[in-house]
């Protein structure tokens, strides 16, 4: 075999493989990933005035987020029972007269926690312990792998070319001889 039909094999070759990359990259360019952030978690003593914790978090894209959950508990470490709610102008979890612990949990909309809920702990001569954290699952695109397939098919494809080329150069100078 000669070398310009080792080149055009070569080049035939390479430009088929070109396709692999980016079809395979552009196959599945998005996923659903679990994501949490941890919104409040301390122990505080309560008085007279009670105890105020914000709770929010910035979503990159919220359109891209789904399921979003709260959920936590609060804690009486010492004292007396103590009462608590969770709002942003509408009433989330509200509990009275709480003597060891509550756990909650209920759905809300990116929105809501990106413009904050607060956690109100009302007055009493007490410690309490809390705990509250979002989960939700998060669109994540995979733009950069599609543009890195495209990048390295072409580059594959680019030296198919090239082989062609010369096999073709090799052929027609051969052939002059």
């Amino acid at each position: 075999m000669h070398l310009a039909e080792y080149l055009a094999k070569l080049g035939v070759i390479l430009l088929l493989l070109s396709f692999v990359p980016i079809l395979l990259s552009t196959e599945n360019t998005s996923n659903w990933e679990p994501k949490s952030y941890i919104l409040a978690s301390e122990t505080v003593d309560v008085f007279f005035f009670g105890h105020t914790e914000d709770l929010y978090y910035s979503f990159y894209e919220p359109a891209n987020v789904r399921n979003l959950t709260i959920g936590g508990y609060v804690k009486k470490v010492s004292g007396e029972p103590f009462s608590f709610r969770i709002t942003n102008g509408k009433i989330y979890v509200s509990a009275e007269g709480v003597t060891s612990e509550k756990h909650f949990k209920f759905n809300v909309e990116p929105g809501e926690l990106e413009n904050g809920l607060k956690l109100d702990i009302k007055p009493s001569d007490t410690e309490v312990s809390f705990y509250v954290k979002a989960t939700w699952q998060e669109k994540e695109d995979y733009e950069d792998a599609v543009f890195g397939g495209i990048v390295l098919g072409s580059i594959i494809g680019f030296f198919g070319l090239l082989s062609l080329i010369a096999a073709l150069i090799v052929h027609i100078v051969t052939k002059i001889k």
